[in-house]
């Protein structure tokens, strides 16, 4: 059994909506069984999912916002983007959730930093350039995005509609859940998808 959506936030330092909206993440990938007034307990997942991969929906939030907040020039080449600290503030999540934001926009190559240095934007040729490099992600979920993609432009998922869950798009195409978690943080790098929410990834409408 969990503890409840008030301890979580306590725990975590995080908003009980932010809870609420991690719990519901947790359940659409199988890990969790949220039972209305009865408290959510944990299932024995496939693969348990990596550090990375925590408040999936949450972290993909902060890392569009702030991956826009870079193209759109808010945050110019060689500014220093909020802390993770300040960013758990703004958006009510936890440090850890923040901090993974960070650490995937830097495998993005939008930001560079060591560990204990200040989070800042790349030079102008490095961001754009990593726009569009999926180098970083592993070879199976670079192929699941590519036929995702192409599933795309042959109409079996239409662009306005929502995109399949991660499990389900594992179990379509011969996959692993954290391949799966991946395509889908790749899609949304690609502009291919929306941030997901509480409802899914969004296909966006060329």
């Amino acid at each position: 059994m969990l503890p409840t959506v008030r301890t979580l936030g306590a725990m975590f330092h995080a908003s009980e909506p932010a809870c609420r909206h991690a719990l519901h993440v947790l359940a659409d990938e199988g890990i969790v069984i949220v039972r209305t007034g009865k408290g959510s307990v944990v299932q024995t997942p496939n693969q348990p999912p990596s550090p990375l991969d925590s408040a999936p929906g949450l972290r993909e939030f902060i890392v569009h916002e702030l991956r826009q907040a870079i193209r759109d020039g808010s945050y110019p080449p060689g500014s220093a983007v909020p802390s993770a600290a300040r960013l758990a503030i703004r958006y009510g999540v936890s440090e850890a959730t923040a901090r993974n934001a960070q650490r995937q926009l830097r495998e993005e190559g939008l930001l560079e930093g060591g560990r204990g240095q200040r989070a800042r934007v790349c030079s102008l040729q490095d961001a754009a350039t990593a726009a569009t490099d999926i180098t970083w992600a592993p070879p199976e979920a670079q192929r699941l995005a590519a036929e995702v993609c192409q599933a795309i432009k042959d109409g079996t998922y239409r662009p306005g509609s929502l995109l399949p869950s991660q499990k389900r798009l594992a179990r379509t195409y011969g996959a692993s859940l954290h391949s799966a978690r991946i395509a889908h943080r790749l899609l949304v790098q690609l502009g291919v998808t929306d941030p997901p929410t509480l409802n899914g990834a969004r296909i966006r409408t060329p």
